[in-house]
């Protein structure tokens, strides 16, 4: 396609655009649900599947990447590229611990590295202030990196 068509093309979408203006719930400002905070190098040390259903994660990391206890999180299975939202329990402090209980225990085994990813909901003025996610990256046994 050349220039003249494209431009033509986009002039006729302009219109058509103009003749059907968008409704106002998608011209007036949003929300975007942006990812907050991200627990990389992460390794399951067990799946239960006769329990209530969540994640639980050792909760000296849940403090450092600033995720809460009861927080719903998105989690990316790097082994088998599976992805599912849970929500998180604490495990004690220091343990390692990453845990997929109930339905979620389907989703990964021991030894499956696993990414959590934490999201907000932020207005315009947020979005404008917002730089990157909290990012922590776990060194071997799922310990925090010094």
């Amino acid at each position: 396609m050349c220039a003249t068509a494209l431009e033509e093309e986009t002039d006729g979408l302009f219109l058509r655009l103009k003749a059907h203006p968008l409704p106002d719930i998608l011209t007036r400002p949003m929300l975007k649900r942006m990812c907050t905070a991200k627990i990389a190098n992460a390794y399951i040390t067990k799946a239960e599947l006769h329990y209530e259903g969540s994640c639980g994660i050792d909760a000296s990391v849940l403090e450092a990447s600033g995720i809460l206890p009861y927080e719903m999180v998105l989690i990316a299975n790097v082994t088998n590229g599976r992805r599912f939202e849970t929500y998180t329990i604490p495990e004690p402090k220091g343990s390692g611990a990453f845990c997929l209980y109930g339905g979620a225990a389907h989703m990964g085994a021991p030894g499956d590295e696993i990414i959590i990813m934490a999201y907000g909901y932020l207005n315009e003025a947020e979005v404008d202030k917002f730089r990157s996610p909290k990012v922590v990256r776990l060194a071997a046994e799922n310990k925090l990196a010094p």
